[in-house]
């Protein structure tokens, strides 16, 4: 994988990846150094899972900026919107 030695926020994706990539790492951290599983069960979930959203979302930025896919009633990248039955809301 290839990083940009720059701030997250001026990153093609915002800075998505390279925040899912710490989560992701910190999960696998926490699942090498744990004695026992049960005890970190609920906080490597949550990395994990931070981390395939992250990298979902960073994901969806690239395809809107690459292919200039256009939101609609207002949103954008800076400010995204999810069509929910029939209807746009914010998701930030």
């Amino acid at each position: 994988m290839m990083f940009m030695l720059t701030p997250p926020q001026t990153h093609y994706d915002g800075g998505l990846g390279i925040t899912a990539t710490n989560f992701y790492n910190a999960g696998k951290l926490l699942k090498e150094n744990e004695k026992s599983l049960l005890d970190g069960t609920l906080p490597l979930g949550f990395l994990l899972r931070h981390a395939i959203e992250l990298f979902l979302k960073s994901f969806i930025y690239i395809l809107h900026k690459k292919y200039d896919i256009s939101f609609s009633c207002g949103y954008s990248l800076e400010k995204p919107g999810i069509l929910h039955n029939d209807k746009w809301k914010c998701h930030g």
